[in-house]
């Protein structure tokens, strides 16, 4: 035990600590666009616009799945010192996201008016709107996954926090001049777009170097369908209540429960960049001595602490937390937040487990998740006499995966155990 604290004490002293830190700055600017939000629509019209960015993070899915390939196959190439094939891969996954991107802008129109139905919107225009946005985010994660494969940490960090600034900054100004929803959702897009150029940057010293070799494309599509598909899971196990809630409950019930999954989702992010610097560090120790068993030990000992610490004041201090980070308007919430903080603290725990088996390219964990997903859904949406009943399934869900992971992992433990007798 004093040899894991020991060596998460050298993590922190490297990259992680700034990473956390400017994660967690970014983290809690896009926690002040939730709250701002909140208070300048109101508890219903922010019901609708959460409900928008739950959808948004979903059908998002591959902007986290194209930085995750990204990362991967660049940190091969950076351990290979193949600078050329880096730049090449980067240039062409650009393009080739480019193309597909505008697909999901023809498809965002084709439904607009059934999710304006849906979701019970008296416009199609935030859908449209949504439909840029997410336009905006496909294009970015590429050079953000190279910044991360390369390990340029502080570099990939800044971008993220100029990301969350801008949003919070256009967003604002957008809705205060009567914008709406439909402001929040151009200051979601602008500042993406102003995310994506500053992301060139730190990258031109690959710029114009040639591929070293010729890149196997079948193997890098066959990794993402795994990637996408774990990432799916995970966004919808997250971000699907919100939704079903929008839809299931009166509108004013629905946003407070969509503030309190706000707050609740401090225990996700607040170790989120964790899984940054996990990722590729992992992808590296694997590639060069065969495991990386210390990689993993040393971000769930960060994640549980990290997470833990949110759960505990919420459980402590309910009221009090509350009243700073959203005000007395917010006390409604207040019953939902901590069992909703429980759900998300396990959740980012099993993100560590579910990041550590892809940079292995293991997918056993696939036929546990994805069910898992299913399963939450549908239960949520065939019981939801109340709200404690749909948290209540969260949790559970969460704990089920948990425990399924931590097995697959002492079941791989015990295979190599005795492969090495």
């Amino acid at each position: 035990m004093l040899a894991i604290i020991e060596k998460v004490i050298q993590f922190i002293r490297k990259d992680t600590f700034f990473v956390l830190t400017a994660n967690n700055i970014g983290n809690f600017l896009n926690y002040l666009f939730s709250i701002i939000m909140f208070k300048l629509l109101g508890p219903e019209e922010y019901g609708s616009l959460a409900a928008l960015l739950a959808i948004f993070t979903i059908v998002g899915v591959p902007t986290v799945a194209i930085q995750t390939v990204t990362s991967r196959y660049v940190s091969l190439f950076r351990v290979k010192e193949q600078f050329g094939n880096i730049n090449h891969f980067v240039k062409r996954a650009n393009i080739t996201i480019l193309f597909y991107s505008l697909i999901v802008v023809v498809a965002f129109f084709a439904i607009s008016s059934k999710v304006a139905d849906f979701l019970k919107l008296s416009s199609v225009t935030p859908v449209l709107l949504l439909s840029f946005a997410v336009v905006v985010a496909v294009i970015i994660p590429v050079n953000r996954g190279a910044l991360q494969g390369l390990q340029l940490f502080r570099q990939f960090s800044l971008n993220l926090l100029i990301d969350s600034f801008l949003k919070l900054l256009l967003a604002v100004v957008l809705v205060v001049i009567g914008l709406g929803i439909n402001g929040a959702l151009g200051g979601i897009a602008l500042a993406g777009v102003i995310a994506f150029l500053l992301a060139f940057a730190p990258l031109k010293f690959i710029r114009g170097k040639k591929k070293d070799t010729e890149l196997n494309k079948p193997e890098v599509y066959r990794y993402l369908w795994p990637v996408t598909l774990a990432v799916l899971s995970i966004a919808v196990l997250t971000q699907i209540d919100i939704v079903l809630v929008k839809h299931y409950f009166p509108p004013l019930e629905a946003g407070y429960y969509a503030i309190a999954s706000v707050l609740g989702k401090i225990a996700l992010f607040l170790p989120s960049a964790i899984i940054f610097i996990l990722f590729p560090k992992a992808v590296e120790e694997h590639a060069t001595v065969g495991h990386s068993r210390s990689v993993l030990l040393r971000g769930l000992f960060a994640t549980v602490v990290l997470s833990a610490l949110v759960v505990t004041a919420y459980y402590l201090f309910p009221f009090f937390v509350v009243q700073i980070l959203v005000g007395k308007q917010g006390f409604v919430a207040v019953p939902y937040i901590g069992p909703l903080s429980i759900a998300m603290g396990f959740l980012a725990i099993t993100n560590v487990f579910v990041y550590y088996f892809l940079s292995q390219h293991n997918n056993r964990f696939l036929y546990f998740l994805m069910p898992a997903t299913l399963l939450e859904v549908v239960l949520i949406a065939f019981i939801h006499s109340n709200l404690m009943q749909v948290i209540g399934i969260m949790v559970t869900i969460s704990v089920l995966l948990l425990l399924v992971n931590i097995i697959l992992v002492a079941v791989k433990d015990n295979k190599q155990s005795k492969a090495n007798i």
